[in-house]
């Protein structure tokens, strides 16, 4: 199978659906700088999380720690499920 038509499998509508929940749970629950923080973090590292300091990590997980992911989750169900059925 070719790389293409891999690519037109994708539920691109599902991926954007998903996204768009994501970020409007990330941004009801975090405050700005929480989100500048967390960014700033990620950007020092380049993504590595061996680059990342213990201190950091701490603060990554303490952001991390106001998402409710079930909740998230719970939003997102229908979307799934919606996408199962065809």
């Amino acid at each position: 199978m070719s790389k293409t038509s891999s690519l037109r499998r994708v539920p691109w509508l599902l991926v954007f659906e998903l996204a768009r929940m994501t970020r409007g749970h990330v941004m009801d629950a975090t405050s700005p700088a929480e989100r500048r923080r967390a960014l700033d973090i990620v950007r020092r590292s380049k993504g590595d999380p061996r680059k990342v300091s213990e201190r950091d990590k701490a603060e990554l997980k303490k952001i991390a720690a106001k998402l409710d992911l079930k909740t998230l989750m719970a939003g997102a169900a229908p979307a799934l499920m919606r996408s199962k059925k065809r």
